[in-house]
């Protein structure tokens, strides 16, 4: 049976799930001097407040099986020309 896998928008319920994944990412990094699991968990939440902001989470079901975050610059979504090259971007 095929695995059905979501990728959705995380939002402030989702934290909980967030957290062990949080703590695992902790463990395999080699120097995670000044790492703190409750300031990176009121990080995410600041995020997830941030318009420009995105979180999203991996879930099968009800389990949380990953997330990444990432910001969106407007310039990026911008359909019209940068730069004066004359060269259109769109990204």
């Amino acid at each position: 049976m095929a695995r059905i896998i979501e990728i959705v928008p995380a939002t402030i319920k989702d934290l909980p799930f967030i957290r062990p994944l949080i703590a695992e990412l902790m463990n395999v990094i080699e120097d995670t001097t000044g790492f703190d699991i409750e300031q990176s968990m009121e990080n995410c939440r600041a995020l997830l407040r941030d318009p420009e902001h995105r979180m999203l989470i991996a879930r099968e079901k009800e389990k949380v099986l990953g997330f990444i975050n990432f910001t969106t610059r407007e310039l990026v979504l911008q359909t019209f020309p940068l730069g004066d090259s004359g060269t259109r971007w769109y990204c």
